[in-house]
């Protein structure tokens, strides 16, 4: 079974990320900031992880930085889901190995779906 890795410091949009992706058929974990995700990513070897920017002890840009995600897990798709959009933040995300990133405020529950299903195939 595909996994997908949550990685989102608010309880609400967490909770509704994993039930969304658990009822398609995914098996999810999940975090409250980048730390947790960072040992999650170990443990748990992800296809996908859904990354929030804004988070205390460790941010997304920080998780990005010490995952280095593409030469260590060159598999597993970063994508990062933000209300951020200052493009300079944004570029230098994908640079450290985010394949795509989205804006919060423009995603509803369904869309998750469509955009981890993209990162499986």
């Amino acid at each position: 079974m595909t996994q997908v890795l949550i990685i989102e410091d608010d309880e609400t949009l967490r909770t509704v990320y994993e039930f969304v992706i658990k009822k398609s058929g995914y098996t999810v974990a999940t975090a409250r900031n980048g730390q947790g995700g960072l040992e999650l990513l170990e443990r748990f070897s992800p296809k996908v992880v859904l990354l929030d920017m804004l988070m205390p002890v460790k941010n997304g840009m920080d998780f990005l930085k010490e995952a280095k995600v593409r030469s260590r897990f060159p598999d597993t798709a970063v994508i990062l889901l933000s209300n951020l959009s200052e493009s300079a933040l944004l570029e230098q995300a994908i640079k450290l190995g985010a394949r795509e990133t989205l804006l919060k405020a423009n995603i509803i529950p369904a869309d998750l779906i469509k955009i981890v299903a993209k990162y499986v195939n």
